[in-house]
């Protein structure tokens, strides 16, 4: 039997409401790195330079659309309970937490709130690289004492956006993230933007987000489509509730946008976004005008 998470369906049966879907785009060149193997080949999907900051970089494309989608109901789902600090996490390796807590934090900038986004990611690092900013100091550097948070803040060259690199590796990450000073850190944070995102481990990797997870207002769980297992997504549901962390949702990550199995991202609305980039491509029925 088949217990890959396929569709939307699937995630909300486990007890996950899911506030987006992302679909599945082509890299030129990979910015994050690698938890394990790389993925498979991919067929028919948009390529661009690098998935991280497509809200920023194709802001008319579909991946860009539905993280405004997420960032929509993250704000309506603020209105009624705010909760300024958020982690973005996931069960596994490889299921795109990085490149939706990136593009979620540009989102969120780009109407208009204050947004720090900081990598919490101290085994795996990838956010200086997301952005091409230093990482000889970061978080880590904060916690220890050796810097303040505005030592450790830095430009992206997007308004409203800043970032916290990890810093160097410490030889203790889930220890570093249970202590007064990261308390203090957090509060400090809170009291200068209006939205914190941490960018944390996986679930089902290390306990670094577990520890994470009930100190921040709100979790967004990411789960890659046919990769992620049901029983991932509930061990990982469970690791949360354990910790009496507050689950906003979900994001269905990596789906193929011409399925047809996923609603809005299939069909009509593919081509329709697809005709918003190359109008040359695909004609008012939706119809690609392309060589076969």
């Amino acid at each position: 039997m088949d217990r890959r998470t396929r569709d939307v369906p699937d995630g909300e049966r486990l007890g996950l409401t899911i506030l987006g879907v992302f679909p599945r785009v082509g890299e030129a060149s990979s910015t994050t790195p690698s938890y394990g193997r790389g993925r498979s080949k991919r067929k028919r999907v948009e390529v661009v330079e690098s998935v991280v900051q497509i809200v920023h970089t194709h802001p008319m494309s579909m991946a860009a659309e539905s993280c405004r989608t997420v960032r929509t109901n993250l704000m309506f789902m603020a209105a009624e309970s705010p909760n300024k600090t958020m982690v973005v996490t996931s069960a596994n390796p490889k299921d795109g937490k990085t490149t939706v807590a990136t593009n979620i934090a540009i989102a969120l900038a780009q109407s208009g709130q204050r947004v720090l986004l900081v990598d919490a990611d101290l085994r795996r690092p990838s956010i200086h690289k997301a952005f091409d900013v230093d990482n000889r100091v970061g978080l880590t550097s904060a916690l220890v004492g050796e810097r303040s948070l505005s030592q450790v803040t830095a430009d992206v060259g997007i308004d409203k956006l800043s970032v916290v690199t990890c810093g160097p590796l410490p030889p203790n990450p889930a220890e570093l993230l249970h202590t007064k000073q990261f308390s203090r850190l957090l509060e400090e944070a809170a009291s200068q933007y209006d939205r914190v995102i941490f960018d944390s481990p996986p679930l089902r990797a290390v306990t670094d987000a577990a520890i994470l997870a009930p100190q921040c207002g709100g979790v967004l769980l990411v789960v890659r489509a046919r990769a992620t297992t049901r029983d991932a997504v509930i061990s990982a549901i469970r690791s949360l509730r354990d910790v009496r962390a507050n689950i906003l949702g979900g994001v269905l990550n990596d789906v193929d946008p011409t399925s047809g199995e996923h609603g809005y991202l299939g069909g009509n609305y593919y081509h329709y976004y697809r005709s918003e980039e190359h109008p040359e491509e695909v004609d008012s029925d939706g119809h690609s005008q392309s060589a076969a």
